[in-house]
């Protein structure tokens, strides 16, 4: 199955507001129908729950404001309710936590700006609070490492501007400084390397134009280079290549609308070459060599 979200309608032959679950061969919707009563943002599986963030107030039959895990069999919310005050951005699970990226100041009662973890068993917000500045728009974790990027330029009492490197356990933040000169939107991982998409013009203490790949150690960008010439909205990386969506029409020198394939030692922009006719706002890869795209195309 396929869990898809967004501000649809309708979606494999059927009525679905906001979200639905997909048959991967047919592409036909299921009867899963959570019905939420606003756009969803983001979608996280965890065994037989799925988390969603989202612009609603009420989901899978109960009042859950921005925020609900559902049973991925009945659609139906769970009573674990975090409950916050704005909109979340960004997801990553731990063993015992859920990490929450976004435009919050509140969750669970308790003051958490921006980002927090909440217990996944109770959905109240852990000790956790690294009191960081401004919203998270994408985080990703590594180990024992939780990466975040957005808007902000400091946690905790250390200047960090954008991108930064946290403990899972402390909440505090590592040596890791990259350094960006403007707000990041996208995080992938893959072997040593962090991926980054964003406004930036300067990352890793080089040129790097709104893509890098940055050592997970130093915090110094690689040699890797594409350069788009327009923004990134996603990352998935499979094997040697790293694909690319958004709304560029230029990427490592060569022509690709909005979707294009790099090599992840070179750069070099690879011959794949979907040619969508709109921007693309989400990938996807599964295990069988298929992607799954979503955007405006």
């Amino acid at each position: 199955n396929i869990y898809v979200g967004g501000y649809f309608t309708n979606i494999g032959g059927q009525a679905k507001k906001y979200l639905a679950k997909i048959d991967a061969l047919s592409g036909t919707a299921s009867s899963w129908n959570p019905n939420p009563n606003g756009n969803v943002l983001k979608i996280l599986l965890n065994g037989n729950k799925v988390y969603i963030a989202g612009n609603f107030s009420l989901i899978g039959g109960q009042a859950r404001n921005y925020l609900a895990e559902l049973d991925n069999n009945t659609g139906l919310a769970s009573s674990w309710n975090p409950n916050p005050n704005n909109s979340i951005y960004a997801m990553a699970l731990s063993e015992q936590s859920l990490y929450l990226g976004g435009w919050f100041n509140q969750i669970g009662g308790q003051t958490r700006k921006y980002l927090a973890a909440v217990d996944l068993t109770s959905g109240n917000p852990t000790s956790w609070n690294p009191n960081i500045n401004a919203a998270v728009s994408a985080m990703l974790i590594n180990g024992n490492t939780l990466y975040v990027g957005g808007s902000f330029n400091s946690l905790g009492i250390h200047t960090r501007n954008y991108l930064a490197a946290l403990d899972v356990n402390t909440g505090n933040a590592t040596s890791w400084d990259p350094n960006s000169d403007s707000p990041i939107e996208k995080l992938a991982v893959h072997g040593t390397n962090i991926y980054a998409a964003g406004s930036f013009t300067n990352i890793g203490g080089q040129a790097r134009n709104r893509l890098a790949a940055i050592d997970a150690s130093s915090g110094n960008a690689t040699s890797w280079n594409p350069s788009p010439n327009n923004g990134v909205n996603a990352i998935a990386i499979d094997g040697s290549t790293v694909f690319v969506g958004g709304y560029f029409t230029n990427i490592s020198g060569q022509p690709r609308n909005k979707l294009a394939a790099l090599d992840i030692s070179t750069a070099a922009a690879t011959a794949w070459n979907p040619n969508p006719n709109g921007d693309v706002t989400d990938l996807v890869i599964d295990g069988a060599s298929t992607m799954y795209v979503a955007g405006s195309f």
